[in-house]
Order: structure tokens, then sequence, then C-alpha cells
């Protein structure tokens, strides 16, 4: 079994200066070969499910749903790798698939994830998990190195229905010349900070592009407005800042879907006060 590279104290290092790291040891090939195969199920099962709705079936916390998920996403080597650079007490704030199809339109603007999460005080970090092999090629994820350090800026909101960020969320102006394009080979993960702009292109390869995005954060942090719920993944909460979230039992086990069915709740009441303002 091959050996997986831990994160170091000088990745750590280079995380909190660069505000991303990349490649990091996440799943081993039984693993990749297991989500994929979780997903060509799903897909099946839901073929004849409009292709919007499919998607939102797999953006808006699926691990609370499925266990499958779950189990990725309080993977013991993903954890320690999130632990390196955030700590030992870790809660989940979401997870969402990010596909591309080949020739697809979707694309990601240029964002900060704080302006569409709503939390503040203390590290939030996006372990984007590569299904497939990822590369500038079948549109990969473009970090503006260091962009972090500059805090919020100034985003507007542009409706487009190829934009997968949740409100259209886009920063304007953005010198694409400091881009650094990720390439991760399938299993492989990236780990970018809170503030860090960061976008994807549209897929113009005859590859399919996919990806499984968990956001992990420090529960000393806080929503911004309203409340909200989060996954205990590892540690303790000493805070209490969010309604805890459990594990899912089954897709079908009626207490996991009210559970889930309870955190869309919570999201979308948030959701609608930022469209709203």
């Amino acid at each position: 079994m091959a050996k997986h590279r831990e994160v170091s104290a000088a990745d750590a290092a280079r995380y909190r200066a660069d505000g991303y790291l990349f490649p990091v040891d996440a799943l081993d090939a039984a693993e990749v070969a297991a989500a994929r195969d979780w997903l060509a199920d799903f897909e099946c099962r839901h073929a004849g499910v409009p292709a919007r709705e499919r998607r939102e079936l797999l953006r808006f916390k699926p691990h609370l749903l499925h266990p499958e998920l779950d189990r990725i996403v309080r993977h013991p080597r993903i954890l320690d790798a999130v632990e390196a650079v955030i700590g030992p007490d870790i809660m989940v704030w979401a997870s969402a698939f990010f596909i591309k199809d080949a020739r697809d339109a979707a694309f990601v603007s240029w964002h900060q994830d704080s302006i569409t999460y709503g939390v503040e005080g203390g590290e939030l970090v996006s372990a984007w998990i590569a299904i497939t092999d990822v590369d500038p090629g079948n549109a990969s994820m473009k970090f503006i190195p260091g962009s972090h350090h500059d805090g919020l800026v100034t985003h507007r909101f542009i409706a487009n229905p190829d934009n997968l960020v949740s409100l259209g969320e886009t920063i304007e102006g953005v010198d694409e010349g400091r881009a650094v394009s990720v390439a991760l080979k399938a299993g492989q993960m990236s780990l970018h900070a809170l503030d860090l702009m960061h976008a994807s292109d549209a897929n113009a390869s005859d590859r399919r592009r996919i990806g499984y995005v968990v956001r992990y954060f420090e529960p000393s942090m806080r929503v911004r407005e309203g409340a909200a719920s989060a996954l205990l993944a590892r540690g303790v909460d000493r805070h209490g800042h969010f309604e805890l979230e459990r594990p899912p039992a089954a897709a079908d086990d009626p207490a996991t879907i009210a559970a889930h069915a309870r955190a869309m709740d919570l999201r979308r009441a948030r959701v609608l006060a930022k469209a709203a303002g």
C-alpha cells in the first residue's frame, strides 16, 4: 500500500502564507472508485430528475443524507490534514459536488467564500477532493496567492444560470495574470482559506471534471446573522454557536431525512435574507 504524505508544519506555514495548499493526499484508489460508483448509481437512480434539480441534490449537505459521503467527510486522513491548518476541533459547515461535464458551460466566478457563507471569527478551510483527474484543461480551480490577507472585498451579485456560486457573487477586475491553476490526481485534494479569491472556467474539454468539496471550520466561528447548524467531525465544541447535526443512518431513514431538511431550512433562511438585503 502506498504511503500517504502528511501535511507538515512547513506545509501549514505555506498554507497560511499563500491561502492554499495542494496537492494533499485524501482518498486511496479504492475509495475514489467507491465514490465514483456511488455517484454513478445516484445519477442513474435520478435519471428522470431535471439536470438542475439533480445538481441541487448533490450541492447542499449531501453528507447528511448519505452514509457513503459521511465516510468521506469524516475520513481520518482528510481530517488530519485539516487539523494541521486549523487545529483539533473541527466542524463541517457544508459539502457539495462540483461537477462539470465535457463541454459544460458551467463556471465559477471570482469570489471569496466568506461572502457566501457569512461566517466569521475563526478559520474555515475548504477541502476540494478530486474524484477525477483535474487540471486546467478540464477547468480546474484558480487561486490568487495571498489574496486572503486582504479581507473581504467588494462583490457584485450577477445572475447567470451557468454560474455555480449560490447568488452569482462576483469580484470584478481580478488580475488573472497572478492566478495559480490547480492540478490534482483523483484522490488528491487542495485546501483553501475562507477569504482566498478563487474561480474556475467552463470545461472546454471532452473529459468530465468531478470534485467533492467539504467546508471545515473551527467551532469558535459564528454566523453574521440568523441561525445555522453544523456537524462536529473531530474534537469538541466548547462554544455552542451552531445547532449540532448528526450523521446519517441511511438515505431513506425518516429521521435522517428530517434532520437534513432542518439543516436546509436554516440555510434557506440565511440565503433568502442575504438575497433580500
